[in-house]
């Protein structure tokens, strides 16, 4: 480790004009896609995140342009730093530096999630005025669902080796994923998208990706995921998210939606005709998800967010008992 914190310093004190370095520290991380580290100086205090998921040069540079765009735009996003060639990331060592900030995740408080709601509305604008060209389009093939012959090799796999306890809770629920599945592609047929507005979205803002200091966001992080889709389908993913932190009470869950929608569409009233589809995109994001894991984990032979699979059962469940979602008058 010492190792590294002296090339780090060695690779901040030629490309860029920080100051004197204090420390550096390791910052805690899944380190699935990138590998990050605090720098602090006599100043202020950076980032440095080592991209390690093979994204290309190009769009990473594009993502820090776009962030720079929000930032002179008063958005609450992290801000990335400029190196001496007036460049954002590093094409040979795979690197860029952005401020810091201090504060703690979402904590589930009211106030938190209004000005979530007023900040990501924000976002959404600033995002859509945007003239920086991104093209840039994830491989998502790996979150299609399960085709009906996936699920069934699932199961013979199953039945052939020994369980652990990961494999018998996918044993378990198998039937109902496949059922649900089945469904949301029925749902599907009826979700005219021609009709949604569609633009750049963040496409993962939770709990663990948003940055509070008393009440306020300080800034929304991890914008690597940014493409082109629909909006409603980030302000769904967004609200569900952080409506269902640490609860399970359906009528917590539905009252922080309906404060979070309620003064997003005040901000930004885009999707106020879309609401409809809101569960939809939800459910649609979390099977898609699922998805991935089941193939990573059975055809992949990978564990990748497996962590993550009975946590999202959990939201499947309580997204049918939150019932009709009605923007509610907030005193």
């Amino acid at each position: 480790m010492k190792k590294i914190k002296l090339e780090i310093e060695n690779l901040l004190n030629k490309k860029y004009s920080l100051g004197k370095i204090k420390e550096i520290k390791q910052i805690k991380h899944n380190n699935i896609n990138s590998n990050n580290f605090q720098i602090l100086t006599r100043r202020k205090n950076y980032v440095i995140r080592f991209v390690t998921d093979g994204s290309n040069y190009k769009k990473i540079e594009t993502i820090c342009k776009i962030l720079n765009f929000c930032k002179k735009h008063n958005v609450k996003i992290v801000e990335p730093i400029k190196n001496n060639k007036k460049s954002f990331f590093d094409k040979e060592k795979r690197y860029y530096v952005t401020k810091y900030y201090d504060g703690k995740t979402f904590s589930g408080k009211i106030e938190e999630i209004k000005n979530l709601a007023k900040t990501t509305a924000t976002l959404h604008k600033i995002l859509n005025k945007t003239k920086i060209k991104y093209t840039f389009k994830p491989d998502l093939q790996n979150y299609k669902f399960l085709t009906n012959d996936e699920i069934k090799k699932i199961r013979k796999i199953l039945n052939k080796r020994k369980l652990d306890q990961t494999d018998l809770r996918i044993k378990n629920n198998l039937n109902n994923i496949e059922k649900q599945i089945n469904k949301i592609k029925e749902m599907g047929k009826s979700v005219d998208t021609k009709m949604l507005s569609k633009q750049l979205i963040h496409r993962d803002i939770h709990p663990n990706n948003v940055i509070f200091k008393n009440n306020f966001v300080e800034a929304i992080i991890d914008f690597n995921g940014m493409r082109k889709d629909y909006l409603i389908s980030d302000v769904a993913f967004t609200c569900f998210r952080f409506a269902m932190f640490n609860t399970k009470d359906p009528k917590k869950i539905k009252k922080r939606l309906n404060v979070f929608l309620k003064i997003y569409l005040e901000k930004n009233n885009r999707i106020e005709k879309e609401l409809e589809y809101l569960k939809y995109f939800f459910i649609f994001e979390m099977l898609g998800k699922l998805s991935m894991i089941l193939r990573s984990r059975f055809f992949y032979n990978s564990n990748l967010w497996i962590i993550d699979f009975e946590k999202i059962l959990e939201y499947l469940k309580l997204v049918e008992k939150i019932g009709d979602i009605n923007i509610k008058k907030i005193n």
